[in-house]
């Protein structure tokens, strides 16, 4: 497999498809699967746009350090408000739906044991692709991403 088409998606489905249209309208599939009942519908969540919000954030920052209170802020300096609490549980979501995985950091101690701070890797970078279609791409951190 070589590298663009691997950014397009590593789903072993879609690398059987040749058309980037094709490949588009699987991953949009997915997405749309995953997202309304593996985690709107599983975790009842109401407030969707914010959840959204919230992936479209992660999916930015691949392969950078995040933590609750980060997230929290970045919505906070957009006009939107949501305690960390809120924030925490809708990443937990997004990561028991398998759209994104946590790397912790693993040399930390005392109280920051209790804080989310890790790196954050969605699980295809072709899914970043659809959700953030205008995005720049920032190859260094969607590098770490395949290779994590």
């Amino acid at each position: 497999m070589h590298y663009q088409e691997y950014l397009k998606s590593s789903f072993p489905f879609t690398l059987t498809l040749e058309k980037d249209e094709d490949i588009t309208t699987d991953l949009e599939g997915i997405y749309s699967t995953v997202f309304i009942k593996d985690i709107v519908i599983k975790h009842g969540i109401a407030d969707v746009a914010n959840l959204e919000r919230i992936m479209q954030f992660l999916f930015s920052v691949l392969g950078s350090m995040i933590s609750t209170n980060k997230i929290k802020n970045t919505l906070t300096s957009n006009g939107l408000s949501l305690s960390p609490l809120t924030v925490d549980k809708y990443v937990s979501a997004l990561e028991s739906g398998f759209l994104f995985y946590p790397a912790r950091k693993y040399n930390v101690r005392g109280k920051r044991l209790l804080a989310r701070e890790e790196k954050i890797y969605a699980v295809d970078v072709g899914l970043r692709n659809v959700i953030l279609p205008d995005a720049n791409e920032d190859f260094g951190h969607i590098l770490e991403n395949i290779i994590f």
